[in-house]
């Protein structure tokens, strides 16, 4: 069990701050802050600051950032575990393993998924085109009460492992996790505003998320209300597949691809310069 309390707060630009409104409710006799929409606001407007630093990062930086984080995640195993116990007291130690595997596991990713699923195609004589992966950008990712904690932050690191910026409204029950998850992200070099956390009571912010102009994605599992969808139609939102069982699978859906038409001359230059 962890010695200190840690009273759950938002995690927003790297920072642990309260609710702009001050609003809270009450899980297992700890008063957890939930976000309304100005907090919302604050976490969109530095996850989008942070989406052109974190999208430049080269595979390289990504996977040193992602492998710092995991490291600290397990330094802190002791403590983090504790408060898995409180929310899983039968497989907090399964569930952490789980998570922490799954972080080693996609720290590998940025290097060799973009090698995997790019690809040039000759068209013609005089040209060839080659197709690119390119992150969606700032994505709320909006699990339901029936999530389990390791599914979730699976869906976080596949979105960061292709360049998007993140906004996690995680549900009350896994406030103290997500806060012991955040500590462990300090030591780390991911920019601030890449990973942004708020709690919410169900779905209270689901659709303020759908209807932000400044979120292109949304991820959830299974359906949603038919008010969420006609908010992420309205709003042109990409819906990414909550697609847990492959991993290259899921890192398709948290990316667009991009095709680039180019004389041939211009590959026959690019390929010289290599050398």
């Amino acid at each position: 069990m962890h010695s200190q309390k840690l009273w759950p707060r938002f995690y927003i630009n790297n920072q642990f701050v309260t609710s702009e409104s001050g609003s809270s409710k009450q899980f297992q006799n700890i008063p957890i802050p939930t976000a309304g929409v100005k907090d919302l606001k604050n976490a969109v407007e530095f996850a989008l600051q942070a989406s052109a630093i974190w999208g430049s990062f080269t595979a390289h930086q990504k996977i040193n950032s992602l492998y710092a984080w995991a490291k600290s995640v397990e330094e802190q195993a002791s403590v983090i575990s504790g408060y898995l116990k409180e929310v899983y007291p039968k497989n907090a130690h399964r569930y952490f393993t789980e998570t922490l595997n799954t972080h080693y596991a996609f720290c590998g990713w940025p290097g060799k998924f973009e090698t995997i699923v790019s690809c040039v195609n000759w068209v013609g004589a005089q040209h060839f085109s080659y197709t690119l992966p390119e992150p969606i950008g700032t994505t709320a990712v909006l699990p339901n009460p029936d999530t389990s904690w390791a599914d979730c932050w699976k869906a976080v690191l596949a979105l960061l492992c292709t360049g998007n910026t993140v906004i996690l409204l995680v549900g009350l029950k896994h406030a103290a996790i997500a806060q012991a998850y955040c500590r462990a992200l300090q030591n780390a070099a991911l920019p601030p505003g890449t990973l942004n956390v708020l709690f919410q009571d169900w779905d209270a912010l689901n659709l303020a998320a759908a209807s932000h102009r400044g979120i292109r994605g949304l991820m959830f599992p299974g359906s949603a209300s038919e008010a969420l969808y006609e908010a992420m139609s309205s709003h042109q939102k990409i819906r990414i597949p909550w697609n847990l069982n492959s991993d290259l699978e899921l890192l398709n859906g948290t990316v667009q691809f991009k095709t680039l038409w180019n004389p041939q001359d211009t590959l026959a230059v690019n390929s010289l310069a290599k050398y």
